[in-house]
């Protein structure tokens, strides 16, 4: 609902003769479940759900300049959201002797989100004593303005890390994330990712360099995807339009709003980093540096139209990005005192 306020005709007004009020209720709920089969392996359940419901109403009497012109305007409006999230994991951990640890997890996320929006205007009102409660009693209505929108996102995910001797590290994670908000064709795609880490601090021969709390080299490769656009990008749609009669009545009519791209697909960044983490004195002076290069390709971009197509904007997949950067850290506790 838009009603733009103009100048009122006496600051009186806006304490008399105009209302705003909104109406709001809220419900959010979480619920997890472990089930411990067995020491190194756990299954869990989550569980999500928020609602929320809003009204809002607009009166403008007389006194007002929007009122004044129209003999009285009101406007209801309602927003009413539901989302809920699923979440089915196993998780292990579970080390093999002395030296081999391996762990990870495997799931499935599932999200739904629903908004549904709703309005109504009336315009000429008899009496003001109901205000925007009278609505209905309106001499001039403007149809009645509906949307809904749906998106859900479900993903597929797996992680594993295997540690030896606790000294070299190896992480795998894969994901496949398919979304609502892009045609069939291209609804999935997938993002693994891969990671290196040796604890040099830990080799027999780092023993004698006794000030030296930490010493790790890190190397590391990843995908991840974006699908920042708001849901039904890939489809044509249409907004409502009212047209004049001879009588001054109101023809309700639609006309096209949006070109559809039915080729959208996932924007994707991938990067590659390299980083070191040294530690002195018992941690008490640290030092990170790391290096890294990202890649980001199909863009998702709203890009402008010629005025003569008769839309404004379209969304597609253009362009590329590449960042390369250095980053350094020192972090320091020159004095510590027992507390």
């Amino acid at each position: 609902m838009t009603m733009p306020i103009t100048t009122m005709t006496s600051p009186e007004a806006w304490f008399t003769d105009y209302d705003d009020d909104s109406k709001e209720n809220t419900f959010n709920t979480n619920v997890s479940l472990d089930v411990k089969t067995f020491k190194w392996l756990t299954f869990r359940v989550k569980g999500g759900l928020v609602y929320r419901n809003k009204e809002r109403a607009m009166w403008f009497g007389k006194l007002t300049s929007n009122g004044s012109q129209t003999n009285g305007k009101a406007g209801i409006a309602g927003l009413t959201t539901y989302s809920y999230n699923t979440e089915a994991l196993m998780m292990f951990n579970h080390s093999f002797t002395k030296k081999h640890n391996l762990n990870g997890t495997l799931g499935v996320v599932y999200n739904n989100k629903q908004v549904k929006q709703t309005s109504v205007t009336g315009e000429d009102f008899f009496t003001e004593d109901l205000r925007a409660d009278g609505i209905s009693q309106a001499a001039r209505q403007y149809p009645y303005q509906l949307t809904k929108t749906g998106e859900q996102l479900f993903s597929v995910l797996a992680r594993g890390v295997y540690n030896y001797a606790n000294r070299y590290v190896a992480t795998a994670t894969f994901r496949a994330d398919g979304s609502s908000k892009f045609d069939k064709k291209n609804r999935f795609s997938y993002f693994p990712s891969f990671a290196l880490a040796w604890r040099i601090n830990q080799e027999e021969w780092m023993k004698e360099f006794d000030k030296v709390s930490n010493l790790k080299l890190r190397l590391g490769w990843g995908q991840v995807g974006n699908q920042a656009i708001s849901p039904y990008q890939t489809l044509a749609s249409y907004n409502s339009n009212s047209s004049a009669k001879p009588d001054g009545s109101l023809e309700p009519g639609i006309v096209p709003s949006r070109i559809p791209n039915a080729d959208l697909k996932w924007e994707t960044s991938e990067q590659y980093n390299i980083g070191v983490d040294l530690g002195l004195f018992n941690q008490r002076l640290t030092f990170t540096a790391d290096a890294y290069i990202k890649k980001t390709k199909d863009l998702l971009q709203q890009i402008a139209l010629p005025y003569a197509s008769g839309y404004n904007s379209m969304w597609v997949n253009n362009g590329k990005i590449e960042n390369k950067g250095l980053e350094f850290a020192i972090e320091g506790t020159p004095v510590a005192t027992k507390s």
